[in-house]
């Protein structure tokens, strides 16, 4: 079942992703999108959160969705798959015409993900290091 949380439940997620490996501290979560309209999504599987989709508005018009993960051992179920969908209907929902994310090349499945549901690359950046290269994609809704 997918649910709307707070930040506090996707910060709780994101730090068991093994790829983000404690990126994020809470307040700064908290402080990145200080006064944005967010979306935050928790997939739970019974009373057990397994991945989550994090987002807020950049314009009136754009939405980006910033963070987002599925628990490794619940991986290759479709779950990241439909926390993109319910993601893409409450932006379409809420007003918003385009969603941009950001996926880095070290990160395949992600980026076949965004490819095959619609989204397009429209820059790149961090060319210094193939691994680290991030890939802006959008969607028009």
């Amino acid at each position: 079942m997918i649910i709307i949380s707070d930040i506090e439940q996707a910060f709780l997620l994101a730090n068991q992703i093994p790829e983000f490996s404690g990126d994020f501290d809470y307040p700064g979560m908290v402080e990145k999108i200080n006064g944005r309209k967010f979306l935050s999504l928790i997939y739970t599987l019974g009373d057990e959160a397994v991945g989550f989709k994090l987002g807020y508005e950049l314009n009136p018009n754009e939405f980006y969705s910033w963070l987002g993960g599925v628990l490794p051992s619940h991986r290759g179920n479709g779950i990241a798959k439909k926390l993109l969908l319910k993601q893409e209907g409450w932006a379409r929902e809420n007003g918003y015409s385009v969603i941009r994310v950001k996926s880095m090349n070290d990160f395949p499945e992600m980026l076949c993900m965004l490819t095959s549901s619609g989204y397009r690359i429209n820059d790149v950046s961090n060319k210094e290091s193939p691994d680290e290269l991030k890939i802006h994609f959008y969607k028009n809704l």
